[in-house]
């Protein structure tokens, strides 16, 4: 008994710890988007004869992050994406995240719901800021991440193999999911950390989901943008882990932070040469994968 309340002692801690990595790398890939959606909304009221110009040069940077970057007007029509718009063009005005800076109800960054795009016609999180001319909400940026960049980074880890990784937004929805056992957008509820008052980290167990397994998890709030990130492990594997389990536990959490201060360096700098930086950034991303397997291996 002592020994296996010392393996749940030790799970809680780890979890926790890939839990706090998950979200600061999410928190340094919205720094990054964010730090582009500002100036694009800058140089959209600004410089708008130069804005496709502009895009382009955001878009080399973004490849791996955005599926559109866009404008919508003040009537929620989309008036401009790098996509190609239509004619006539197509009406966001319903959208949440459209609505939510047009109708004043939000002032900074935006974090939607995952969503089918109508111009992409794929799953995306939007994130708009808006455009603002003398004071006056002239339009909205939004920048369309694709939310395969998260999928595909946390399937690169080494973790145990019933371990599940999730992001959740504040409302309940599931943004991203791996193993996907569950719809994105499908609607979260009893879980604590949603709960009023929730601590912005912590654990707490579940009985089998849709997989039958039960998992202890830890989750990690970041209440600024209204996301939790959770990291789960097997109960059983708990009760029967091993040192080297747990090591290879650590040795993902530490690959993640690899990662995200390649994918940071945009977001965590002032941006004075951000050209330059965007293409550093998007020739740091190429060799990602790479890096993070050779760190791991060398743990």
């Amino acid at each position: 008994r002592l020994d296996e309340n010392r393996n749940i002692r030790a799970a809680e801690s780890e979890t926790r710890l890939l839990a706090a990595t998950f979200a600061e790398h999410a928190e340094a890939t919205i720094r990054l988007i964010d730090t582009a959606v500002m100036m694009l909304a800058r140089d959209w009221v600004a410089d708008r004869a130069n804005f496709p110009r502009i895009v382009e040069e955001w878009n080399a940077g973004l490849a791996h992050l955005a599926l559109q970057i866009g404008v919508a007007d003040r009537a929620g029509l989309l008036v401009y994406s790098n996509l190609g718009v239509s004619s006539p063009p197509v009406n966001l005005a319903d959208r949440e995240h459209i609505r939510v800076h047009l109708d004043g109800a939000h002032k900074g960054l935006f974090v939607s719901r995952p969503l089918v795009g109508r111009v992409s016609r794929k799953w995306a999180i939007q994130f708009p800021r808006p455009a603002m001319r003398d004071g006056v909400v002239d339009g909205e940026v939004v920048v369309s991440l694709d939310p395969e960049y998260f999928l595909t980074f946390y399937k690169s880890l080494p973790l145990a193999e019933a371990a599940t990784v999730a992001m959740v937004r504040s409302t309940g929805e599931l943004m991203v999911e791996v193993p996907g056992t569950r719809n994105l957008g499908t609607r979260l509820e009893g879980v604590p950390f949603l709960a009023a008052g929730a601590p912005r980290f912590g654990n707490f167990t579940a009985p089998g989901g849709a997989d039958g397994i039960a998992r202890l998890y830890a989750f990690h709030r970041l209440p600024e943008y209204g996301l939790t990130l959770t990291a789960g492990v097997s109960m059983a594997d708990v009760l029967v882990a091993e040192e080297a389990q747990r090591k290879a536990h650590i040795a993902a959490a530490f690959a993640a932070s690899v990662a995200l201060i390649l994918v940071g360096i945009l977001g965590m700098r002032e941006v004075t040469a951000w050209r330059s930086e965007v293409q550093s950034l998007s020739a740091a991303n190429v060799g990602l994968e790479e890096r993070v397997a050779e760190r791991t291996d060398e743990l």
